[in-house]
């Protein structure tokens, strides 16, 4: 049951003015800076599927020399929305939901950058007032507000409200799906509040494929939190819910499957010998990033990233002893990052590296924190939730305030391009790693220089150069563009040395002049 001293204390006047004045918060922290970065590829991926056009870039035509430009990302002639469901699940490993809401979203707003991304800064704003109302539910109302601050200002949350990607929509859905449940809880089973269970979670799980954490532990607080009639009517909606899932998006999962690369991949991949200690160190560390963000997590010394941990991890399942109220919030960050971590283990990979892998688990880790209050404290209660809203709201506060470096900077990348090759001179899209196709450095490009008009290859493999060895021979210079162009260029292109290159988070390009001409010439 809530803790009624709580609910005393805080009249629901002051609980308007304090939720206002966080969401107030909230807002302006997920607003700073949304359009400065540049996209990175996943994001301007999302933008291309929503489209209509699926992943058309790992399929541009490859060996031969083309004038036309072929569009990836624009709205203007793109599919209808209901193109995204079936043509999502070729290149792609993610369900449909958030491409299809994007596009409903683009048709209104446009595809730039703050366009797109003010999608998940709607979802993401939902999310805190979510985790607001279960804990006020769960909780009282002063604890439900300092978990809305905490949400509202935790780093993790922040970044990825401002991208052009799923894991903000995921949250919301995940947490309404538990919002439904618990009320479930508190004042019965009724239609409304079923049907609200069934699509809250149907549509979470066609968001992201790792919902199936929070799903997990909505479905076992289902299991040990109700009883008779409530029990069994919230389970079988989420079974039911599983089973539509399964049916309606089965058979492309399959397709999804049979069209990633056959390779295992070498950036998710670590020593076997080092592997078990490394993922429990990033289990360690990762409430601290969800709360402080990767670069601050990074300088903070080992006792402060093991004490967060063992507050977010460990201390509320030894409450929950006298503190029912926080078992679905223990199960939530249980299983969410525990889903992720076990993956690791079994499969050797490193997924735990990436914060959206597991950033879903942030709202448990904002009630471990606001848990920490001790009563015999009266007035000073709830002391050390504050001091640690404020002090990571000051560093939010600090991020909004400094510029925000791209994860990769396709503006500068496309910039420079078109401003160093010439109208004529050929772009090679290059390969050379099966989970990266060449096609993608032309989608980034034509992205952020939509008005460019130079000729163009794709280039994936050696026997796709034979086909225009010949055109090539009568060109002076071409630019070579990929991962390490420089290096490469020469072995793919005999005859031809470096003039130029460019290199920065995005890729690299340089020109390539036949030998015929001295270096420097074009």
């Amino acid at each position: 049951m809530p803790q009624q001293d709580g609910q005393s204390v805080v009249s629901r006047r002051g609980v308007a003015m304090g939720l206002l004045g966080i969401f107030a918060v909230a807002t302006a922290l997920r607003l700073a800076q949304l359009g400065g970065p540049s996209l990175w590829m996943d994001e301007i991926w999302s933008i291309e599927i929503s489209s209509g056009r699926g992943s058309a870039h790992a399929h541009l035509p490859e060996g031969i020399i083309q004038n036309q430009q072929v569009e990836l990302t624009a709205l203007k002639d793109a599919p209808s929305w209901w193109c995204i469901w079936p043509t999502i699940a070729d290149q792609c490993s993610h369900p449909p939901l958030y491409h299809i809401i994007l596009r409903w979203w683009m048709d209104v707003l446009g595809n730039g950058a703050a366009a797109t991304r003010g999608l998940s800064v709607l979802f993401s704003l939902a999310a805190v007032l979510i985790v607001f109302d279960i804990a006020r539910l769960l909780h009282d109302r002063r604890t439900a507000l300092l978990m809305a601050g905490m949400m509202a200002v935790a780093i993790g949350q922040i970044q990825f409200a401002q991208e052009t990607r799923s894991y903000a929509m995921l949250t919301a859905l995940c947490l309404a799906a538990a919002e439904i449940l618990v009320r479930i809880e508190k004042f019965g089973v009724s239609r409304r509040r079923l049907l609200g269970l069934f699509i809250f979670s149907a549509a979470a799980a066609l968001t992201h494929y790792l919902a199936a954490g929070a799903l997990l532990a909505i479905l076992l607080y289902a299991v040990l939190a109700l009883r008779g009639q409530a029990r069994r009517a919230a389970v079988g909606t989420l079974v039911a819910a599983a089973v539509l899932v399964i049916v309606a998006w089965g058979p492309f999962f399959v397709r999804q499957m049979r069209s990633s690369p056959q390779v295992r991949p070498v950036f998710l991949m670590e020593p076997p010998a080092h592997h078990v200690p490394n993922t429990l160190r990033r289990i360690v560390g990762m409430p601290t990033q969800y709360l402080l963000g990767g670069q601050v997590a990074r300088e903070l010394p080992s006792p402060a990233i093991i004490t967060i941990a063992f507050v977010a991890l460990v201390l509320p399942w030894i409450f929950l002893r006298w503190r029912r109220d926080l078992l679905l919030w223990c199960l939530w960050t249980t299983l969410v990052i525990g889903l992720v971590a076990g993956i690791d283990l079994v499969a050797g990979t490193t997924q735990m590296v990436y914060l959206r892998y597991t950033v879903l688990a942030t709202p448990g880790v904002c009630a471990a924190v606001v848990s920490l209050n001790w009563r015999r404290l009266r007035g000073l209660r709830y002391i050390v939730p504050i001091l640690a809203i404020v002090a990571v709201g000051m560093l939010a506060g600090k991020r909004a305030l400094e510029p925000i470096p791209a994860k990769e900077d396709w503006r500068e990348f496309s910039a420079y391009l078109q401003a160093s090759a010439a109208t004529d001179e050929l772009l090679i899209f290059y390969g050379g790693n099966p989970w990266v196709a060449p096609g993608t450095w032309y989608m980034g490009f034509r992205y952020y220089q939509p008005a460019a008009n130079h000729p163009w290859l794709i280039l994936s493999r050696q026997r796709s150069l034979e086909r225009v060895r010949a055109e090539l021979a009568g060109r002076a210079s071409v630019w070579l563009i990929g991962f390490n162009p420089a290096h490469d260029g020469p072995r793919l292109l005999p005859g031809w040395h470096v003039d130029s290159a460019f290199t920065n988070t995005a890729g690299a390009f340089c020109q390539l002049v036949h030998d015929s001409l001295p270096a420097g010439a074009k």
